[in-house]
């Protein structure tokens, strides 16, 4: 019950962040992570898959539905409505309709990483370095904090980046305390992973 009324009193604030967002903002939490790869929050309209045709993205990735399986999973539609499969499905066929490829991996952010999630991770990852695939726009619902691990683990794997370093951008772009205290089972195989890397 506690961890219930923490994911409503996360969900307000969240709500409360993103009505400050400018007007003119099409991608809530959008930013260049280098010149084939961008980042940012759900797509949540046609001129926003618009943009991002216009910076020639070629590839969306969408990391959304695996919040569902979570145990809290009941109120995680209302909490994060790109969760749902309907939208997932409408956001494939925006994307598809301007001929943009797209790629949905369901990550729960809400629990461990399974293995299955494990092999999809290194899949993405492989699939975002790929050039035949670049640009690629990356995202979740808030752009925080699974677009935030996979962007981590690209910088470490595939640009060298200082584990450290790679995890203060993951956190200064949204993936705070609070956010920790819901994922904090992603920092846990952030730093699983990266020791995998230096093998």
């Amino acid at each position: 019950m506690k961890k219930i009324l923490s994911v409503f009193v996360f969900v307000l604030i969240s709500f409360s962040s993103e009505s400050f967002a400018k007007s003119n903002e099409l991608i809530i939490n959008f930013s260049k992570v280098n010149d084939v790869i961008y980042r940012g929050a759900r797509l949540t309209s046609i001129e926003a898959v618009q943009y991002l045709k216009s910076l020639n993205i070629k590839s969306v990735i969408n990391l959304q539905g695996g919040d569902l399986e979570s145990d809290i999973g009941v109120i995680i539609p209302w909490a994060e409505p790109g969760e749902r499969p309907e939208v997932i499905a409408q956001e494939k066929a925006a994307s598809l309709s301007l001929g943009l490829g797209f790629v949905n991996i369901p990550l729960n952010s809400l629990e461990p990483i399974t293995k299955a999630e494990d092999r999809e991770i290194d899949d993405t990852l492989a699939f975002m370095n790929n050039k035949d695939n670049q640009p690629v726009f990356i995202h979740c619902e808030h752009g925080a904090d699974r677009t935030g691990l996979l962007v981590a683990l690209y910088r470490v794997k595939f640009e060298g980046a200082n584990v450290e370093s790679a995890r203060a951008e993951w956190i200064a772009k949204g993936h705070n305390k609070l956010h920790r205290i819901f994922t904090g089972d992603l920092d846990e195989y952030y730093y699983a992973k990266v020791k995998q890397f230096m093998k």
